[in-house]
C-alpha cells in the first residue's frame, strides 16, 4: 500500500507516462504536495535515463493533460482528491456510487432486520402501544442491544465502501463529505464536480436501499398485516422507520438539528483526520514511526475499519435521538424508495421535529464545519 494516499500509485504512473517523467510542480503547489510531485518526477527521470541508456534513446511520449498532473499532485497528498480528467472521472462517480450502495444496504438493512426480523416483529402490539405508534407517526425505538447491533453493521457498511470506492474516487460516499471538500479543500473537489459527486451518491443510496426492499418486501408486509396497517397512512410510518431516520418522540427540533450537525461534523472530522496523507498526521493509525521516508502511512483496511468504527460510535450515541444519519444522501435515497413501494406522503413527513428536512440540511452545515474545524487547529503540519 502507498505511503501517500489511496491514488499515489496512479500518480506515479502519471509522472511515468511522460517522456522522461518531468512533470513540474504545479504554481503555487504547498509543500505538501510539491515535496511528493519532485520525488516522484525525479525518480521517474532516474528510471527513464536507465532506459535511454539502455535502449539508445526512448521515443518521446505525448505529455500528460494539465488536469490529469493536478489530479497526480493533489492525491498524492490528499486521499479525499477526486479525479478531474473525464476518464478517471466516470470511474469515480462509479465508485461513488457503489460505495454508497453498500453503505445504505447495510445502514438500512441493519435496522429493518431487528425490527421486522425480531421475533417479536409479527405479533401485534397491545392497544395503547398501536394508537402511541399511530399518534407518534413512529416505530417504536429499539432496545439498547438491537440498536447497538445495527450501529455496529452500519459501520461495517462504511468500511466496505470505503474499501470500495478508496482507490478511484476518495470514498466520500456522503454529500456531507463532499460539500466539505469542496469547500475548505476546493482543489481537491472542484465545485463545478460536485453536482456529479452527489448525483452518484444518491443514486447508489436509492439502489441500495431499493436492494433492502427487494428481500424485505415479505416480511414488511406480514409486519404490517399483524399490526393493522395501511400503507401510506399515518401509522404505516412504524413500517418505513427503517428506511428513513426520524427524531425519537419528545426530542424537540432544536435538539435534532443540533444532534444531527454536531455528529456530521465530529464524523467528517474523523474522516479528515483518518485520510491525512501528511507524514507524521493522526492518520497513522497502523502505529508506524512518524516522519523520515521510513514510515508508511496506514494501510487502506485500517483507515476504513477506523472510518467505519467513528460511524458506529457516533449512532451509538446520538442515534437514540435522531436515528444517526449524518449523510443526506442515507434518508433521502431510501425515502424515494418508500415513496415509490407507495408509503407516498408519510416518505416525506413535514412535521417539525420528525421532518425530513432535518436529515437534509444539518448533515451539509455540520459537514463543512467538521473539516473547516480539523483543517484550521489539528490538520497535521506541512514538511
Amino acid at each position: 500500500m502507498d505511503a501517500l494516499g489511496w491514488g499515489a500509485n496512479d500518480a506515479i504512473t502519471a509522472y511515468e507516462a511522460t517522456p522522461r517523467g518531468r512533470v513540474g510542480v504545479p504554481p503555487g503547489a504547498s509543500p505538501a504536495v510539491a515535496a511528493p510531485t519532485a520525488a516522484a518526477a525525479k525518480a521517474a527521470a532516474a528510471k527513464a535515463d536507465d532506459h535511454d541508456a539502455e535502449a539508445g534513446g526512448w521515443p518521446a511520449d505525448p505529455p500528460p493533460s494539465a488536469a490529469a498532473a493536478a489530479w497526480a499532485a493533489a492525491v498524492a497528498a490528499d486521499a479525499l482528491a477526486a479525479p478531474t480528467d473525464r476518464r478517471r472521472l466516470g470511474a469515480a462517480l462509479l465508485a461513488e456510487a457503489v460505495g454508497t450502495a453498500v453503505l445504505v444496504a447495510a445502514t438500512v438493512g441493519g435496522v429493518v432486520a431487528a425490527s421486522v426480523g425480531s421475533p417479536t416483529a409479527a405479533t401485534p402490539p397491545p392497544a395503547a402501544a398501536a394508537a402511541a405508534a399511530a399518534a407518534s407517526a413512529a416505530a417504536p425505538p429499539l432496545g439498547a442491544a438491537a440498536a447497538a447491533a445495527a450501529a455496529a453493521v452500519a459501520g461495517v457498511g462504511l468500511f466496505v465502501g470505503v474499501l470500495l470506492a478508496g482507490p478511484r474516487s476518495g470514498a466520500h460516499l456522503n454529500p456531507a463529505v463532499s460539500l466539505a471538500v469542496a469547500i475548505n479543500r476546493p482543489g481537491c473537489l472542484p465545485l463545478r464536480l460536485l453536482p456529479a459527486y452527489v448525483g452518484a451518491q444518491l443514486g447508489g443510496a436509492f439502489v441500495g436501499g431499493a436492494a433492502v426492499y427487494t428481500l424485505w418486501h415479505g416480511p414488511l408486509g406480514a409486519y404490517e398485516a399483524a399490526h393493522h396497517l395501511r400503507r401510506g397512512t399515518a401509522a404505516s410510518a412504524a413500517s418505513a422507520a427503517g428506511f428513513a431516520c426520524a427524531a425519537a418522540p419528545r426530542v424537540s427540533p432544536a435538539t435534532a438539528v443540533t444532534a444531527e450537525v454536531a455528529g456530521t461534523a465530529a464524523l467528517v472530522a474523523a474522516v479528515a483526520a483518518v485520510m491525512d496523507g501528511r507524514r507524521g498526521g493522526v492518520s497513522r493509525v497502523d502505529g508506524g514511526g512518524g516522519g523520515g521516508d521510513g514510515g508508511g502511512a496506514a494501510p487502506a483496511v485500517a483507515r476504513a475499519a477506523a472510518v467505519g468504527a467513528a460511524y458506529a460510535a457516533l449512532k451509538v450515541v446520538l442515534g437514540p435521538l435522531t436515528g444517526g444519519c449524518f449523510n443526506a444522501a442515507r434518508d433521502v435515497g431510501p425515502r424515494l424508495v418508500l415513496a415509490a413501494a407507495g408509503w407516498g406522503r408519510v416518505a416525506f413527513p413535514g412535521a417539525p421535529a420528525g421532518g425530513w428536512w432535518v436529515y437534509l440540511l444539518a448533515p451539509l452545515v455540520g459537514g463543512p464545519l467538521g473539516m473547516a474545524c480539523y483543517d484550521a487547529l489539528l490538520r497535521a503540519p506541512t514538511l
